[in-house]
């Protein structure tokens, strides 16, 4: 699976790629959107909702309130985000976090959802094909494009080793 960072929002084909939000509580309140309000959508920590419509569908998940976020948090929202995700047809997910307000934050969403994508299914007869993660790639929009990369990469060796360890127990 791969995990890409932008900075700039490039023409995004809605038709084929699931589009997540990732929302605070205090942004919320303040957007004010009444069609989530609708959908009994508060933007509490992992509350998601899921909004179709001819040309796309959008996933909006609650990130709770700002200042009682940490890296345990964002590790648990990358994690619903590929739970939702692969339970869907899509190969490319699109996440826009403009409430998330540092590099780290984004990486560890990233680390979560690729500690979430581990499968072993080595030594089993039938491969459970509705076990395989379907998704092919994450793309994140951020202003902390380069930071965010750069942190994730040593994440990345990190979620290496735990899939070692976990291949060995």
């Amino acid at each position: 699976m791969k995990f890409k960072f932008f900075f700039i929002i490039s023409k995004i084909n809605k038709n084929t790629t699931l589009i997540f939000h990732l929302v605070t509580s205090e942004a919320f309140k303040k957007n004010n959107s009444n069609e989530l309000k609708s959908l009994n959508f508060e933007a509490k920590f992992l509350q998601s909702v899921v909004v179709a419509n001819q040309n796309s569908v959008e996933i909006y998940v609650g990130l709770g309130e700002k200042s009682k976020l940490s890296n345990n948090h964002f590790n648990k929202i990358g994690s619903r985000i590929l739970t939702l995700a692969n339970g869907m047809k899509y190969s490319s997910v699109n996440v826009f976090a403009p409430d998330v307000d540092s590099a780290s934050n984004i990486a560890n969403i990233a680390f979560g959802s690729l500690l979430q994508s581990y499968r072993f299914n080595k030594y089993f007869e039938k491969k459970l094909k509705d076990k395989d993660v379907k998704i092919s790639e994450i793309n994140f929009f951020t202003k902390y494009e380069k930071e965010s990369q750069s942190i994730f990469s040593e994440l990345n060796i990190l979620a290496n080793n735990i899939f070692f360890v976990r291949d060995l127990v």
